[in-house]
């Protein structure tokens, strides 16, 4: 976890950023730098190696471009902002609106700038104390579709809610997951199991692949495998404690062979997705799986998520009939799409990127917004007056709406 909040102040304005800088420095929680934007790029985040946890913006009107700028980043790469402005002038405040920010001051008075800064800090700091949940993703039957489904997950609670998640495999023989982001790992499971004691924030990241999308992604090599890693086991638990202090979400695709690493993982598991298909087959082993995480895992109906991979509303085993022998009401189905599908797989580009407005992207969404829950990439403003409570919007109002 960070110890402070980084909060870039940027502006045209030389002596109003360093005035702002004066009165935040005496903050102990803060960490405060200053960019002043002078002729070149109007993005004060322009060639920054590390993105502040705050940006506060200061603006001359409309005339520098900075706050378009800001609208034209993807959402998930702008970090919360504050808009402080010399005019109230309402222009100003519609385009910081669509910039997202989460406050927008008509002018420099210290303590409401002091005021509106400490709030959002507040919001960070639960936000980040909170911790993070962990999903656990399984196979009922092996090919039933997990790796993809726990891909495009973890994928669309970057995109699409815009949280800071990491996807973890667990697979230590066929580690293929990389391959569906068309990455390769530098550093693989074991090597961050076997570093555990020594990682903090900055040397997990640099473990961790990193997608274009924000995604954060660590899976076995291709050396990793051992025949037993029930000494690995503390370790593991370990690793993930350090996981879920620093990711909103952790989604780990779990090998359908329950032994003691897999055990925990499910164990210590928010919500837990049962993968099943609609053959007579992959329902008995359902039926099996749901046993083992109840009677010896202790995994309830409360914590279940079963989903049907490849629906088809004509096959010979209904929903109906999956209902009753599973003994499950809330049916998520995903529906089969071979074409986009494979090809999404194959060229290593997520559903998501790949076929935005195919039946499939569109239940993996509603999926996500199940498992993971949606936010709004960032806690909420509670003030009314924020701007943040003004453009929240669901992940299907986002996905319908295209680009």
């Amino acid at each position: 976890m960070k110890t402070k909040i980084k909060v870039l102040l940027a502006g045209r304005s030389k002596k109003a950023i360093n005035d702002l800088k004066n009165l935040l420095a005496v903050q102990e929680r803060l960490d405060v730098t200053t960019r002043h934007i002078v002729n070149g790029h109007a993005d004060p985040l322009h060639g920054l190696e590390e993105v502040p946890d705050l940006l506060v913006l200061h603006v001359n009107g409309l005339e520098g471009g900075e706050i378009e700028a800001m609208i034209e980043r993807p959402a998930t790469s702008r970090p919360p902002l504050l808009v402080i402005s010399d005019s109230g002038d309402a222009g100003i405040m519609r385009l910081a609106m669509k910039a997202g920010a989460r406050d927008f001051l008509p002018h420099t008075e210290s303590a409401d700038v002091c005021e509106s800064v400490a709030a959002i800090c507040d919001e960070l700091t639960a936000a980040s104390s909170e911790g993070g949940e962990m999903i656990a993703v399984v196979n009922a039957k092996g090919g039933s579709g997990a790796t993809f489904l726990s891909c495009n997950i973890a994928h669309m609670a970057v995109c699409v809610s815009g949280d800071p998640t990491a996807l973890v495999s667990l697979d230590m023989q066929f580690p293929t997951l990389p391959s569906y982001f068309d990455i390769k790992m530098r550093h693989g499971l074991m090597h961050a199991i076997d570093t555990v004691d020594e990682l903090d924030a900055v040397a997990l990241d640099a473990i961790l692949a990193s997608h274009e999308s924000g995604l954060k992604i660590l899976a076995a090599n291709s050396d990793d495998f051992r025949f037993s890693y029930n000494d690995q086991v503390t370790q593991c638990s370990k690793l993930f404690d350090t996981l879920l202090n620093n990711y909103r979400h952790v989604i780990v695709d779990v090998p359908r062979r329950l032994n003691e690493m897999n055990a925990e993982v499910i164990s210590r598991a928010t919500r837990v997705v049962l993968v099943v298909q609609q053959s007579l087959p992959h329902v008995h082993d359902a039926m099996r799986l749901q046993q083992l995480l109840r009677d010896e895992l202790g995994v309830f109906e409360d914590r279940l998520q079963i989903v049907v991979n490849r629906f088809h509303k004509n096959a010979e085993i209904s929903l109906d009939d999956m209902k009753k022998a599973l003994g499950f009401d809330d049916a998520v189905t995903v529906p089969n799409d071979f074409k986009n599908v494979s090809e999404s797989i194959n060229l290593g580009v997520p559903m998501y990127e790949h076929a935005r407005q195919s039946a499939v992207t569109k239940a993996l969404v509603a999926l996500q917004s199940r498992v993971v829950g949606y936010t709004d990439g960032g806690a909420a403003a509670s003030n009314p007056g924020k701007l943040s409570s003004l453009i929240q919007r669901s992940p299907l109002q986002q996905l319908f709406r295209g680009k």
